[in-house]
């Protein structure tokens, strides 16, 4: 071998490849008063319960209140009032060109022991939240789709995705896009895992009437 080509080849092994992680996502997590937790699950456990998408006693996901709408309910406005103060937080952070941001809907969430549920997003929807009202072995996932897999279908591989694993601590309060796909991971301890879960929309005046980008909200 001449002693170029030795010297070119040596070369290629010093090639340093470095793998940057960029453009990070971000949810928001607030800490609700014990107290205000403990009197809210005290009401949650004396709702009425069916199984995620009606299934029967044996299916394998866990169970959410028959009331989807606790929000409009009296004796949950003080729990309700504390997480619009968030959004008022979140609406601040963002700088979203909208008066606020309003619950349209909330209900609440119970994984018995062996129970999940699949990966969704919230339709008809502009943020959600989960408030972790007990401690929990059984994590939320987040998920994201790695691009690089997404461009795989070129390539005949299976597509992956990146998941964010999010703790279930009592009294955590988070906040994300409705649409960031997120599953709850299979519960493997006999003690049921409760949470409140919410759907808000922007409310009010969004957007600019004076330059023709504008609408008006009013959610009741």
């Amino acid at each position: 071998m001449k002693r170029n080509q030795k010297h070119h080849l040596q070369n290629l092994n010093l090639i340093d490849m470095e793998t940057l992680y960029i453009l990070p996502q971000k949810i928001f997590k607030f800490k609700c008063d014990s107290n205000l937790l403990d009197s809210t699950l005290e009401l949650i456990r004396e709702e009425n319960w069916f199984n995620a998408r009606g299934l029967g006693d044996d299916s394998p996901y866990l169970k959410q209140t028959v009331d989807k709408k606790l929000n409009k309910s009296i004796k949950y406005k003080n729990i309700h009032n504390w997480i619009e103060k968030c959004l008022i937080d979140v609406h601040k952070e963002l700088r979203y060109d909208c008066d606020g941001f309003k619950i349209t809907q909330s209900w609440a969430n119970k994984c018995l022991y062996d129970k999940s549920l699949w990966p969704h997003y919230h339709s008809n929807s502009f943020i959600s939240g989960i408030l972790y009202l007990t401690n929990s072995s059984t994590n939320t996932f987040f998920t994201t789709t790695d691009l690089w897999d997404k461009e795989s279908c070129l390539l005949m591989r299976n597509e992956q995705v990146v998941t964010h694993e999010q703790p279930s601590v009592a009294g955590d309060l988070i906040i994300f896009p409705s649409s960031l796909p997120h599953a709850v991971g299979e519960n493997k301890s006999h003690i049921d895992r409760y949470t409140l879960s919410f759907n808000a929309f922007p409310s009010g005046n969004i957007g600019s009437i004076e330059h023709l980008v504008g609408l008006e909200i009013d959610i009741k």
